[in-house]
């Protein structure tokens, strides 16, 4: 079945949507990050460590959380819609971590459209909400991003 398509015109402001599912935080993915980002902060890697820190056990790095959720938006339905039209991400207005995100915790994004700018004659800006949302309902993540979204009349390379 094809997916629909929508442009910047078809996409209202309060329209929410969730991932299909969730991801769980392990340690192999933990450390697997700590290695290709080189952050060998001990909170996420050292079990001893982390029973003397905060939230006494170890914690998924941030970043971390944020990446995955911005995989997580990828799969959405909206993203298949608007797989032609969401031209580029143009930044992050926050990144919020609202409660840490320990291993084994289960992770899915909800998103809701907070704003529209209709800056350019064929392309608009559209405002996101995302919340990562743990497996006991707590925010985990909060965070806004802009992406530019083509209207009808866009053509590319023009």
């Amino acid at each position: 079945m094809a997916n629909k398509v929508l442009y910047f015109e078809d996409i209202e402001v309060g329209y929410k949507f969730e991932s299909p599912g969730g991801r769980t935080f392990t340690n192999a993915e933990v450390v697997n990050f700590a290695q290709f980002t080189g952050d060998y902060n001990l909170v996420h890697l050292d079990h001893e460590f982390a029973k003397t820190s905060l939230y006494k056990e170890n914690l998924v790095h941030g970043a971390c959380v944020l990446a995955v959720v911005g995989g997580m938006f990828r799969r959405t339905q909206f993203c298949a819609d608007t797989d032609t039209t969401m031209l580029e991400m143009t930044g992050m207005k926050h990144v919020k971590y609202m409660n840490p995100v320990k291993f084994n915790d289960t992770i899915h994004l909800e998103v809701e459209v907070l704003e529209k700018i209709d800056d350019a004659e064929d392309t608009g800006t559209i405002v996101l909400g995302f919340n990562g949302v743990n497996q006991r309902g707590e925010i985990a993540l909060d965070n806004v991003r802009e992406y530019k979204f083509a209207k009808r009349n866009y053509k590319a390379g023009e």
